[in-house]
């Protein structure tokens, strides 16, 4: 779509530099346990907003191993492996409160400080449709599952706002989803009002005067 004439339009990969994209962590079941270092899987965290840090299931691994796949705040990971609805699902990192590591199906995406995306933005760029179109048409598909590589995640054409407008654009984002996050957290209320009124009617707890 038009996008304003102060912004580019470059491929992901210009703003990347060499080592910002990594494949995750594979590890055999038998090293996964009750201790060890928290590792965020496929199922810990929806498309957009933040990674899930809570209930991570941990992994035994040496500290060679740990150092490489550690994953820091700002950190975005991707699917890089799943059914094709959920292909390039993407999420950012915040709040970690000890070392933590990403696993293999999903690739992490660490941007500089200095550079011309921030990661806040490029979340919600990940999140659109067109983004999701881009990397469902470049997939590799196989039995029940897809996959997309470093290539395509580095093709894909973002828009490039000035970073100031980058920067007010994810505090208007951030605005609306607090504000979604709230509602949501009113309508899960009003759920469970609901059941108990519904439980108290139906075992006849509560009588109704006809």
């Amino acid at each position: 779509g038009e996008i304003p004439e102060s912004w580019e339009v470059r491929p992901l990969g210009d703003c990347l530099p060499k080592g910002s994209v990594q494949n995750g962590l594979y590890r055999p079941a038998t090293d996964y346990g009750d201790d060890g270092i928290p590792i965020i899987r496929i199922d810990s965290f929806q498309h957009g907003g933040t990674v899930n840090l809570d209930g991570l299931r941990r992994v035994n691994v040496e500290s060679v191993e740990a150092r490489r796949f550690q994953v820091a705040d700002d950190d975005i990971v991707l699917n890089r492996v799943n059914s094709l609805s959920h292909l390039a699902k993407s999420s950012i990192v915040k709040g970690l409160r000890e070392r933590t590591l990403f696993e293999s199906n999903m690739m992490r995406l660490r941007l500089p400080g200095s550079g011309r995306l921030r990661p806040g933005f490029l979340i919600s760029v990940l999140a659109l449709p067109y983004a999701r179109a881009h990397f469902q048409f470049r997939a590799k598909k196989a039995v029940a599952q897809a996959s997309v590589n470093q290539g395509d995640l580095r093709a894909l054409l973002v828009p490039l706002p000035p970073i100031a407008e980058q920067e007010r654009i994810e505090a208007i984002i951030g605005i609306v989803d607090a504000g979604i996050g709230r509602q949501e957290a009113v309508l899960q209320n009003h759920h469970l009002v609901k059941a108990g009124l519904l439980q108290d009617l139906l075992t006849g707890k509560v009588r109704v005067n006809p």
